[in-house]
Parts: structure tokens; C-alpha cells; sequence
């Protein structure tokens, strides 16, 4: 288990990373489903329903949904059924959420087994957390980069130093390739510079 400042996972092609990265919605679907004050933690499971209170008997499906509620209905504990969760996009890790895969979704069981984010070129994104949080028992696979230059970063992790891994793989998939090389001029009088001046006389303490 350890802190970390700076994490970064990842597989560079030639160029400068760029990222894009989408919020959070809102909504609660506990306020519409009633009350989950009896239970503060989010249920995640390969087979839920992310219209669903995130509850052991009705867990939600993605893991962007239960980072949601965990950030929005302030049930900061997260734990994920053992399987394969798919993302599209960069997803953005609230702070102070604490997330733990693993369990078995028949009666909740954790286990040192690990559960499967398999994520955009850049998986998931970290920063400026003020508030411990935790990532446990998963494996985060960030896929192919598609642009030329771009890079694959399982989870770019900037100013975080209450945040925890415990047992976590991080897996990169491919840089982009890199562009191809720039033109050069055949023109001779465009290959080399002018020729510099002549220098003046050296000097040892003043004197010529």
C-alpha cells in the first residue's frame, strides 16, 4: 500500500498528450428511489442497472454512475462485483472516494481477485485531491491511443498525495505512432548558415 504525488501509468508515442475529460452528472437516483442513508456505500456490478439506487440488492453498472453517487449523494465508499466494467471516456475521479472491486456479487464478500476498468486511451484522471481515497483490488487496461502522438495512460494521478493503491495493475496499451518527419529544402543556400565573424585576440587577466 502506498502514497503517491505523482502516478502515471503509461505508453508515449512522439508528441504532447492531450486529454479531454467529461464530468460527472448530478442526479441521485436515491433521491427517486428512495433513501440509501442506511447503507453509505455504492454497489457496482457488471450486471446492474445505472438507473438503479446502487444498493447490494439493485447495484449500478458502470463505474462512472457509482463515482457519481458516490461524489453527489456523499456515499464515498464504492465497492465493485468482480468482472469487466467498459468506459468510452476519460474518467474523472472525484476526491475523497474510496474504491474497492473484487466482492463477490452474492453477499458482497471481498476478495484479493480483481475487478477490470477497461478504459478510454486515458483511463481515469486524478488531481488536486485534498481528501484520502482509495483504489483497491483492480485492474485499470487503458486502451490503443488513436491519434498520432497521443499517448495510453491507464491513470494520470497529479497533486494527490492522500490518495492510496492497494493491490492495482495498471495496464497501458499502445502509443500513437509518431508523425512523419518534416520536409527539408534541397536549396544549398538554405542548408547552411552564415558564416560567423572572426574572433577577437584572447586575454589572460586583462592583458592581450
Amino acid at each position: 500500500m502506498r502514497s503517491f504525488r505523482d502516478v502515471v501509468g503509461w505508453a508515449l508515442g512522439a508528441g504532447l498528450l492531450a486529454c479531454a475529460v467529461v464530468a460527472c452528472g448530478s442526479s441521485d437516483p436515491c433521491s427517486e428511489s428512495g433513501s440509501c442513508a442506511d447503507d453509505p456505500v455504492v454497489y457496482l456490478a457488471p450486471n446492474g442497472d445505472d438507473a438503479a439506487p446502487g444498493t447490494q440488492q439493485k447495484p449500478v453498472r458502470s463505474v462512472r454512475t457509482a463515482l457519481r453517487l458516490a461524489a453527489f449523494a456523499k456515499r464515498l465508499e464504492v465497492h465493485a462485483a468482480i468482472g469487466i466494467y467498459e468506459e468510452r471516456e476519460t474518467v474523472v475521479w472525484p476526491d475523497g472516494v474510496r474504491f474497492s472491486g473484487g466482492y463477490s456479487p452474492d453477499g458482497w464478500k471481498e476478495s484479493s481477485t480483481l475487478s477490470e476498468l477497461r478504459g478510454a486511451s486515458i483511463a481515469i484522471v486524478l488531481r488536486q485531491a485534498t481528501s484520502p481515497g482509495l483504489l483497491r483490488n483492480m485492474r485499470i487496461s487503458a486502451a490503443d491511443a488513436s491519434l498520432e502522438g497521443q499517448a495510453s495512460v491507464a491513470v494520470w494521478v497529479s497533486s494527490a498525495e492522500a490518495f492510496r493503491f492497494d493491490n492495482v495493475e495498471l495496464r497501458a496499451g499502445r502509443g500513437g505512432a509518431g508523425k512523419g518527419a518534416l520536409p527539408v529544402s534541397t536549396d544549398p543556400s538554405g542548408l547552411d548558415g552564415k558564416a560567423g565573424g572572426s574572433g577577437t585576440a584572447g586575454a589572460i587577466d586583462g592583458e592581450n
